[in-house]
């Protein structure tokens, strides 16, 4: 499953996947995308996958 929601963002976006690593605190799994003037988060905590989409406000690229 987290491979096709990576696959299928990637493909969206036209952009590159980004592997943020896994957090030290919590355990998640994170991994973004950048396009169109938007962030695409995907993180994996433990079994729940979750998606945001933010606009890219003070990001640098």
């Amino acid at each position: 499953m987290l491979q096709t929601w990576q696959e299928r963002i990637s493909s969206f976006t036209g952009a590159e996947m980004q592997d943020k690593g896994t957090a030290a605190e919590s355990g998640s799994q994170a991994w973004s995308w950048q396009a169109n003037h938007m962030i695409y988060s995907l993180r994996l905590l433990d079994n729940i996958l979750t998606l945001d989409i933010n606009p890219a406000v003070g990001e640098i690229n």
